[in-house]
């Protein structure tokens, strides 16, 4: 009886595959995600002119607020990962993970974040790329 209770348990249980992406990086409600989003929705949509100065100054395209969406596509988080990778010092306190948050900031641009990169202990970088990965802005936090 044990042995198939066991069984029963591990068949209900989503497979690895499923349940965990490479590239894009997991959404938790603990996530810092809708943090991200919301500071480049104002950037990006904001009609307050310090936010549309800051977000100008920065590179951001205007669009409005739902034209920035987090995209949960592993074909272009791969894509990002990669551009990400490569548009960041090598050999920080912590090296790029591979998986990144990517958002959509209208049909021209994306924003990534590796949450797990460091340069040093303090000090971290976000990118806002075109939709062909070429860099805009490396905005270092």
């Amino acid at each position: 009886m044990r042995a198939y209770l066991i069984a029963a348990l591990l068949l209900a249980m989503p497979s690895a595959s499923v349940a965990q992406s490479m590239y894009c990086y997991p959404l938790r409600s603990d996530s810092l995600h809708s943090v991200y989003l919301e500071n480049i929705r104002n950037y990006a949509s904001e009609p307050d002119s310090s936010w549309a100065a800051a977000g100008t100054a920065l590179g951001f395209p205007r669009v409005p607020a739902s034209g920035v969406v987090l995209i949960t596509n592993e074909a272009v988080c791969q894509a990002a990962a990669q551009a990400f990778r490569a548009n960041v010092p090598a050999g920080g306190s912590s090296p790029p993970s591979g998986r990144v948050y990517v958002f959509a900031v209208g049909a021209s641009h994306f924003y990534v974040v590796d949450p797990e990169y460091r340069v040093s202990p303090t000090m971290s970088y976000e990118l806002l790329l075109t939709t062909n990965w070429t860099l805009v802005k490396r905005l270092g936090h």
